[in-house]
């Protein structure tokens, strides 16, 4: 089994006052969210003692991620030249915001700038002179799908060639691969990409329909003249099918046709009314609000939903793993882990001595809080403290 060291610096400076509550650096939702079924290992990589020790550890690894800007790993002296002296075998993944090359290479960004520099915003709006970003940061979770499987084919040639190597993964790249499709029409015709809301320039009808209720919605899309025909008969509307029987002249009627689904949609709960598209053959599905999503039963009926015990935040319920195996059973899932929860008996599988991890603790190279985490909680620094 492959062996993987998931390192992550953060700033270890917290925004502070009077209310922040002791230990809420386990309480994060995001973090207990994204780091079920992990081990947490704390180590001051600014340390030199920590700076060995993390080489240490790495050299048994196969993997290394991390998600820093370029200049981190190096600049605290673990980056990949470091490891592989260490370990030849070991592959470094890195996902950063533009890459390690290139004069972007040391921007800093979040997931909203990288929608905007991949050309996904400029394509997302209702009309001309509307830009919206989609608040959801879609570059990091393709990125970091990217990042796993050109982990795998590394270490699938390292097998081949018996040496790792480095993973350089950018955000900006991995956003704009999913928009290939308007860079290749730009390339052959000119044509700038517009926003275009619903609307598909292979699929028609195609658009968010309001339903009963309120706030409730139904998405719809007809992808062939069979569904079509499917969809205007299921509406009561068969004469629709014969008046506009292509795709080209349901595109040029888009917004007559939108109106006579609607006239129909807005009758019936979203649910019933996607439940009777689908009868009929019509690729359809009730808009879900983040409430109605926890409470479906086709989810519940697939034991997505996994409950879990935290010891600071204690019952909770995630989202589980979105597949099955089926030689596989469904494997025991934990918390995420508290902050130091495993450092000690990691480095003690690392073959590190209970001296040794006695000395780090006592140099505070490894830690139970956060560094200067005691400035912001007056409990712990006294009448001192900042509010």
């Amino acid at each position: 089994m492959e062996r993987a060291i998931v390192q992550s610096t953060r700033s270890q400076h917290f925004p502070g006052g009077d209310q922040i509550w002791p230990g809420f650096y386990n309480r994060g939702s995001s973090y207990n969210m994204l780091n079920r079924n992990k081990r947490a290992i704390v180590l001051d990589l600014k340390a030199d003692a920590g700076r060995e020790a993390f080489l240490r550890l790495a050299e048994s690894a196969d993997v290394v991620l991390e998600n820093n800007s370029p200049r981190v790993m190096s600049s605290l002296g673990v980056g990949y030249e470091q490891l592989a002296e260490r370990n030849a075998g070991v592959v470094l993944c890195s996902i950063s915001a533009f890459g390690a090359s290139g004069p972007e290479a040391h921007y800093t960004a979040l997931g909203s700038n990288i929608e905007g520099s991949s050309g996904l915003v400029a394509q997302t709006g209702y009309g001309p002179g509307e830009r919206y970003a989609t608040g959801s940061f879609h570059a990091d979770p393709i990125g970091g799908t990217i990042g796993a499987l050109v982990t795998i084919a590394a270490l699938t040639q390292r097998e081949r060639s018996g040496r790792g190597q480095h993973v350089d993964v950018s955000l900006l790249e991995s956003g704009a691969s999913f928009l290939v499709e308007s860079l290749l029409d730009y390339r052959l015709s000119g044509r700038v990409a517009e926003p275009r809301g619903n609307r598909s320039p292979r699929i028609a009808p195609q658009g968010a329909y309001p339903s009963a209720g309120d706030d409730c919605w139904l998405a719809v899309g007809v992808e062939d003249d069979g569904q079509w025909r499917a969809l205007a008969g299921a509406i009561g509307r068969p004469e629709l099918a014969e008046r506009w029987p292509d795709l080209a002249s349901r595109r040029r009627a888009h917004d007559e046709i939108d109106r006579a689904i609607t006239e129909w949609s807005e009758q019936l709960d979203h649910q019933r009314a996607a439940e009777l598209l689908q009868r009929a053959g019509v690729p359809a599905a009730p808009v879900l609000a983040n409430w109605e999503i926890i409470s479906d039963p086709h989810l519940y009926e697939r034991g997505y939903w996994v409950e879990l015990v935290h010891p600071e935040t204690g019952l909770e319920r995630w989202e589980g793993l979105p597949w099955r195996l089926s030689r596989l059973p469904q494997r025991e899932h934990t918390p995420a882990p508290l902050l130091d929860q495993h450092s000690d008996e990691v480095l003690s599988e690392n073959g590190f001595s209970a001296e040794e991890i006695a000395s780090l603790r006592e140099q505070g190279v490894v830690k139970e809080t956060p560094a200067d985490v005691a400035l912001f909680i007056p409990s712990l620094s006294g009448p001192t403290a900042p509010s």
